[in-house]
């Protein structure tokens, strides 16, 4: 990357944190506060990086397929694939749960020419989870 071209930092959070897209989760209170901390940290960075040609943005992922849902399913009695399926179901408008590279994807979009004018938002990447939530 050439000198004055700038870059981009790009949070990770999660569903129930952005009270503005979600409803907030009290099950949910000690990752929360961090990843909050996190998306006001990322605003107050988008605005002191600005001059250095910087973007600094948050993604909010919905339904990811990992191995993370084989536990949360066990807990319950049930199996992985079905719980997570189940969840997708129910909250996800488009239907199909994300992969990991669906986020990589959104990470390589807001760090790309395309999307260095966008900075200091929280970008719901969740196949409309936002919008049933």
């Amino acid at each position: 990357e050439g000198e004055g071209r700038g870059g981009s930092l790009v949070g990770i959070s999660s569903p129930g944190v952005a009270a503005s897209l979600y409803s907030p989760n009290a099950g949910y209170s000690m990752p929360g506060s961090g990843k909050c901390l996190m998306e006001y940290s990322m605003r107050i960075y988008a605005i002191k990086a600005a001059e250095r040609k910087i973007n600094a943005n948050i993604i909010v992922p919905g339904v990811v397929k990992t191995e993370a849902w084989n536990r949360s399913a066990i807990s319950r009695g049930l199996d992985g694939t079905e719980y997570v399926d189940g969840v997708v179901e129910r909250i996800v408008p488009q239907k199909r749960a994300m992969v990991p590279r669906d986020i990589g994807n959104a990470v390589a979009f807001l760090c790309s020419d395309a999307g260095r004018f966008i900075t200091g938002t929280v970008l719901p990447v969740d196949g409309g989870v936002h919008l049933k939530l």
